[in-house]
């Protein structure tokens, strides 16, 4: 096995996988070029965790199917379906989930996706749980906290980005290394 990289080192080895995704302006500003602004709602995540509700609510709205109680699912949902984050559970943890991930992933999955399809491979992957079962297994809850200087860093390799999502989403303009 290999070692593990830091952040950093994973951000650079993998930004197909760990940049990409991530860069919401220029996801939104691609979507803008094929829908007109008002189909998309864009929203601060953060608001949805302190007034979900009320971004329910929104939600709803915007997509024209009329109000809906959330508050007895909001009540009834545990913080444990939510993706909370995870951090390995213990250095061997560390080490061994990322190499069986990917001979997972390049190997049985791979062939399940080409003979039952995309969507019947990830249909089954939630019925068997594989996720909240390999989560048990090699991860504890809570995401490993992120020094000062490495947020700002982050934040600086996706200043461009964040600019880019300020212009359509005025939410993005307050944030800052600290936030």
């Amino acid at each position: 096995m290999t070692d593990i990289p830091d952040l950093f080192e994973a951000l650079e080895r993998y930004p197909h996988l760990l940049m990409e995704p991530a860069l919401y302006g220029k996801h939104v500003t691609r979507w803008l070029e094929a829908f007109p602004s008002e189909r998309l709602l864009i929203l601060d995540s953060q608001n949805l965790r302190d007034d979900p509700e009320m971004m329910l609510g929104r939600i709803c709205e915007h997509l024209d199917i009329g109000n809906f109680d959330f508050s007895g699912v909001i009540r009834a949902t545990s913080a444990q379906e939510g993706r909370g984050g995870v951090s390995p559970r213990n250095i061997r943890s560390e080490r061994l989930f990322p190499w069986l991930y990917v001979a997972l992933a390049n190997g049985p999955y791979m062939s399940l996706k080409r003979a039952i399809g995309v969507q019947g491979a990830e249909r089954l992957k939630r019925v068997l749980r594989l996720r909240e079962t390999a989560e048990a297994v090699f991860f504890k809850s809570g995401y490993p906290r992120l020094n000062a200087a490495d947020r700002a860093r982050l934040f600086e390799m996706f200043r461009a980005d964040i600019d880019l999502l300020a212009r359509h989403a005025a939410f993005a303009r307050q944030w800052s290394a600290g936030s």
